[in-house]
């Protein structure tokens, strides 16, 4: 994260605060000593701190910066404790740099006297960036550009054990019309077939892969999770006692140990005329011919 500090006068405060809330808008994270806080005994130690974690000090040129202690001190600190950290001067009236700030000529400063919005872009070209560029400000997939993304990893990809186990839940609840609190015994076979197709049932808008694409079908790799989560719940068992579990958390250990085997994507049953399907709609509105006019 790129890191600024603001020197400049106490006259300029409105200039620099307008900066502080440009670079903000931009997630640049700005510094800056206004001279309408509250200077206390720690001022200057927190001011000195926050110029000294910067990684480039931005000194405001103006008329009222001829007479400011404050910036000469801002550059003398920077200097010597950065001294291969970027001094950018911003110069925002005329003036005769050399007469005016002695050695600022070594100094690569940029002009915003002629046109503030070329000043601007010269300035986040420096930062990587674009002035003005509404690309910079979108976050995450922009929905015109194009992009399938159902083929990404979106909100429904997330946490894929907690969306299992709710499926499993609910329609193991509608089936056996029991609620997901039921106790179920394992070695009966009446109980294990229902909880079986219940949650086979669940499973049809899910399908199974593992690591290199292939296609498991999903009762069976329900069959097999399912037959490892007996085999250990028997062998915890002492004295050959008949093991009950919860409905819940056995959906719960079934969705742990298929998201342990397999990588889990959901069927998407959206239909291609669908507004949320990926296709361009302005394609298809080409191709339609108009059954009536104004003309």
């Amino acid at each position: 994260m790129i890191k600024l500090f603001i020197s400049h006068s106490t006259k300029d405060i409105s200039l620099a605060k307008f900066l502080v809330h440009l670079f903000d808008f931009y997630s640049i994270k700005t510094r800056c000593s206004f001279s309408d806080l509250e200077i206390d005994s720690d001022f200057e130690q927190n001011n000195d701190k926050a110029l000294l974690t910067s990684d480039t000090l931005l000194v405001l040129i103006t008329e009222n910066a001829r007479s400011s202690s404050w910036i000469t001190e801002d550059i003398s600190i920077f200097r010597k404790f950065k001294p291969h950290a970027e001094i950018i001067p911003l110069l925002f009236e005329k003036m005769n740099l050399n007469e005016d700030f002695p050695g600022s000529d070594q100094f690569q400063f940029i002009d915003f006297t002629q046109d503030l919005t070329s000043g601007f872009k010269e300035l986040f070209t420096k930062f990587g960036m674009k002035f003005l560029d509404p690309g910079e400000r979108r976050r995450g997939y922009d929905r015109r550009n194009g992009v399938d993304r159902r083929t990404t990893a979106d909100r429904r990809s997330k946490n894929v054990t907690l969306r299992l186990y709710k499926t499993f839940c609910k329609m193991y609840s509608e089936i056996s019309q029991n609620n997901e609190d039921t106790f179920i015994d394992i070695d009966d076979p009446h109980d294990f077939e229902i909880f079986l197709e219940s949650v086979k049932v669940g499973a049809r808008k899910f399908m199974c892969l593992d690591e290199s694409g292939n296609l498991y079908n999903t009762n069976d790799a329900i069959n097999y999770c399912l037959n490892q989560i007996c085999l250990s719940l028997h062998n915890a068992a002492t004295n050959n006692e008949i093991k009950h579990i919860k409905a819940k958390e056995l959906t719960f250990i079934l969705a742990k140990e298929m998201t342990n085997n397999y990588i889990i994507r959901w069927k998407d049953r959206r239909k291609a005329t669908e507004r949320r399907s990926g296709c361009d709609r302005r394609e298809i509105c080409e191709t339609l011919t108009p059954v009536w006019s104004l003309n």
